[in-house]
Parts: structure tokens; sequence; C-alpha cells
């Protein structure tokens, strides 16, 4: 495990010192418990959760609308029809 926890803070360029390491290393085992806890309840005959209260969709529907004209009458950042950003 703690391979791993150090790998992943080297990946996300966070330095961490060895009681930093050590507790991250004791805080996730207990995580990994709580899992394995949570494996061993049977579930078999449980109905699936709902949401208590009832949910609806705010999406609007989609519809056709005019556009400009130009799009591109705003900027000078254009190259064969197309609009041009910065290199990468």
């Amino acid at each position: 495990m703690k391979d791993e926890i150090r790998d992943v803070a080297e990946n996300a360029r966070i330095k961490l010192d060895k009681s930093e390491l050590e507790g991250l290393v004791k805080d996730f085992d207990e995580v990994l418990e709580m899992f394995d806890t949570l494996d061993e309840i049977d579930t078999e005959d449980v109905d699936p959760s709902f949401h208590p209260s009832e949910t609806k969709s705010r999406t609007r529907k989609d519809r056709v609308e005019e556009t400009v004209e130009n799009p591109f009458e705003n900027t000078e950042n254009t190259e064969e029809g197309f609009f041009k950003g910065p290199s990468a």
C-alpha cells in the first residue's frame, strides 16, 4: 500500500514526508477494511434504494434557433473557415 500511495503522490506532484505517508497508509487501510465489512453484508433479498424525493429533469427541450450570420465577424483568429486557437 505504501508504494501505491507514494506513486500516486508522485504522479500528482505532492510531496509527502514519512509521517504523512504513514498516516495515509493507516487511513487507506481503514477505508479498505470498511469496504470489506460492506462486502460481507447479505443484500440478496434487499430491494434497491430509491430517492426519497421525486426528481424531475430540468433540461430544456431542443429547439432550432437562428444563428449568427458570420460567426467569424468578431475575431481575427480564423484559418480556412475554422476558428484558430493557440498551438498546443
